[in-house]
């Protein structure tokens, strides 16, 4: 089916095992059953952003989190995954725009770029916050624009009030990913004592 093909080219942007995109479904379903998310739209984000989010080094299980976090505010995956991307190009691409979102955020092009580098997701959520900051501030509000189109800045702006929302779904990927996994080790673990039992009888 249709979820089937996209959990496959899921695999393939991330270079996930067949195993664990069972694992991956898994964490999908739970972030699903515990947000205002749907599988089908978590996972078309993370089609959408998928070759972003590796450049980044992000994975597959952050990168859903962070896309049922966007449903969860009421912002649509693929259309936002187009918009951060194309900001995100502009603002490594060229050192003003860089300058003018760390001066919406009062750090330093220095520092945006290391939060961006060690934690791509937690710095998107810090730039929305920051435009939330800049309320009034027409100046900075047309620089943050300019930089993630009208799209991007609404979608950012929401993403803003996010972080509680986004630490609770990561929780959620890692408590399921690591079920998830000792249960297969366990399986595993059955398995084998059963094969050793029957070569030894």
């Amino acid at each position: 089916g249709l979820v089937a093909t996209s959990m496959a080219d899921i695999g393939n942007v991330f270079k996930i095992q067949t195993e664990d995109l069972d694992i991956l479904g898994s964490q999908i379903n739970a972030l699903e059953n515990t947000m205002s998310a749907t599988a089908p739209g978590i996972i078309d984000f993370v089609n959408a952003f998928g070759g972003t989010a590796t450049m980044w080094g992000e994975t597959a299980a952050d990168t859903a989190a962070f896309g049922a976090t966007l449903s969860s505010l009421g912002v649509k995956g693929p259309e936002a995954a187009t918009a951060i991307r194309s900001g995100l190009a502009m603002i490594t691409s060229d050192g003003k725009k860089m300058q003018a979102m760390a001066d919406i955020m009062g750090i330093s092009t220095t520092e945006l770029s290391r939060r961006m580098n060690e934690d791509l997701y937690g710095a998107l959520i810090d730039m929305g916050a920051a435009m939330n900051g800049i309320e009034g501030d027409v100046e900075k509000a047309a620089a943050a624009t300019d930089i993630f189109g009208t799209y991007g800045y609404q979608a950012l702006a929401k993403l803003g009030g996010g972080a509680d929302i986004y630490a609770q779904a990561l929780k959620n990927v890692n408590v399921t990913g690591n079920e998830l996994a000792a249960e297969a080790g366990v399986m595993a673990d059955t398995l084998t004592g059963q094969w050793q039992r029957m070569k030894n009888s």
